[in-house]
């Protein structure tokens, strides 16, 4: 029987607005101030933002990020974000996602032309890369693979300069975000997997919708993670059933956060099935269990 362990988590009283953009406000004594990045904001703090704003706070244990133009009341973020980090669902997928950097030097390799793997079946897509850009995919994987995730960061960059083609660009900008996610700049990364034009086809398909919906998840941008996640194409290459349950378990958390119960139940139901002894089974089962019963 595997026993799910809550951790006891606890919040600082102060969050540090990290980065804005657009006009985002916090009310304090009747007057709305503009934040700025560095600004403190308090835990019972009103946010506004205007159309087109983002921002992204953070403590020394939790980001939370705002996406879309409101009124927020912070506590009430707070709380969700509280209930999400306690559970403990997020280390699980960022435990998945580990696999990206512990296997980035053996991974396959680009230089010189074409994947050797991707060349010997006919029936495959072949990604062509130029050997600048090459090089610095498997240079920053390296890197990457060895926790240098600035340095990494900077070979990936200069990756996306030398990349040709829109392919060759998408995937140096996916390893690209997934190590500025290691650096808790989370919004960053968000905005560099955007620009990814996604194909189930793509070795990296599985892992891209692991990464952006953890990221979401641990933001508290609830919204976002369930309309994102509920496009995930099943039966792609990179796909398997232990992926898919980690994708329909956030996808469940997302919707219990927005207080749509029915589609949170079938969601963590589902996933619970798929394999009942398994880590995210005892997650979804916690959920079934204690946080939608008490609703």
């Amino acid at each position: 029987m595997l026993v799910l362990f809550i951790p006891f988590i606890a919040f600082s009283e102060n969050f540090t607005a990290i980065y804005t953009v657009g006009q985002v406000y916090m009310k304090e004594g009747g007057s709305w101030l503009e934040l700025y990045p560095g600004d403190e904001i308090s835990n019972n703090a009103v946010l506004k933002l205007e159309k087109g704003a983002q921002a992204e706070f953070s403590d020394d244990q939790v980001t939370i990020l705002v996406l879309k133009e409101g009124t927020y009341n912070f506590e009430s973020l707070l709380k969700q974000a509280k209930e999400v980090k306690q559970a403990g669902a997020i280390p699980l997928i960022q435990n998945k996602l580990k696999s990206l950097a512990r296997s980035a030097v053996s991974g396959p390799s680009a230089v010189g032309g074409v994947r050797a793997a991707e060349a010997s079946d006919p029936g495959k897509d072949v990604t062509w890369f130029t050997e600048d850009a090459a090089q610095y995919l498997e240079d920053g994987k390296e890197l990457l693979g060895a926790g240098k995730f600035s340095e990494a960061v900077e070979m990936f960059e200069y990756g996306l300069d030398a990349a040709v083609t829109k392919s060759e660009e998408d995937e140096v900008r996916f390893y690209l975000a997934y190590t500025i996610s290691q650096t808790g700049n989370y919004l960053s990364s968000l905005n560099q997997l955007n620009q990814i034009k996604l194909s189930p086809a793509d070795y990296y398909y599985t892992d891209l919708y692991l990464l952006k919906g953890s990221l979401f998840l641990e933001s508290s941008a609830f919204s976002e993670a369930s309309d994102f996640l509920s496009t995930y194409v099943t039966g792609s290459s990179s796909g398997s059933p232990d992926t898919y349950q980690s994708i329909l378990l956030m996808e469940g958390i997302a919707q219990l956060q927005q207080g749509n119960l029915v589609q949170a139940k079938q969601k963590l139901t589902k996933a619970f099935e798929l394999a009942t002894t398994s880590e995210a089974g005892a997650q979804a089962k916690y959920y079934l269990d204690h946080a939608l019963s008490a609703n």
